[in-house]
């Protein structure tokens, strides 16, 4: 995929902590030109690291999609990341927004078991999020809604190369270059319109 005419999408990313949506994020960015709106990012941003209290993540939640809001009324495709997406409700605010601009919302599930993910977990660093813990994927996981027909369901233990492969594939069907919607600053253009 070509960076120069990013399609416009709502691309969420939704998974257990550590199943990976960070890593698909930063490759589909860089292959599809589409910005990443990351919520543990702006929390990071937000709060100083030797802050942590109960109300930094809906802080973070509430700024993200007021960003999110922001690119589409640019015109401009997006990744959420940072989020785990195990919420109804948070979809339908992603899916609501993405509808609202004429942007195709696009949800892609990265799928690991439970041990995979606290495994990931246990052998990373440091993280921006401060309660990515092993206890905290056993609750996400606990509480993780079903997902409905059209959430693309990848497989987090393929390499990334077929991962991104993947969303990709679907991307090119459902939302081609250059589709943006009038509600967006970006008009309407043929797909790969202004890639030379």
């Amino acid at each position: 995929m070509s960076p120069c005419q990013p399609p416009f999408v709502v691309l969420a990313l939704f998974g257990l902590p550590g199943c990976g949506k960070s890593t698909l994020a930063r490759a589909l960015s860089q292959d599809a030109g589409l910005a990443v709106i990351d919520r543990d990012a702006i929390r990071a941003g937000m709060f100083p690291p030797y802050v942590m209290g109960v109300q930094e993540k809906p802080a973070a939640t509430a700024a993200l999609w007021l960003a999110v809001r922001a690119m589409l009324e640019s015109g401009q495709g997006l990744i959420i990341d940072g989020m785990t997406f195990a919420r109804q409700a948070d979809r339908a605010t992603a899916r609501g927004l993405a509808e609202a601009f004429g942007a195709t919302w696009m949800p892609v599930e990265v799928r690991v078991s439970v041990r995979e993910a606290v495994a990931r977990i246990r052998a990373q660093g440091v993280h921006p999020s401060k309660e990515r813990t092993p206890r905290l994927v056993r609750q996400v996981a606990a509480r993780f809604a079903p997902v409905d027909a059209e959430t693309l369901v990848v497989d987090g233990r393929l390499p990334l190369p077929e991962q991104r492969a993947q969303v990709e594939a679907l991307m090119l069907r459902i939302a081609p270059a250059g589709a943006r919607s009038s509600a967006g600053s970006g008009g309407s253009g043929a797909a790969g319109e202004g890639c030379r």
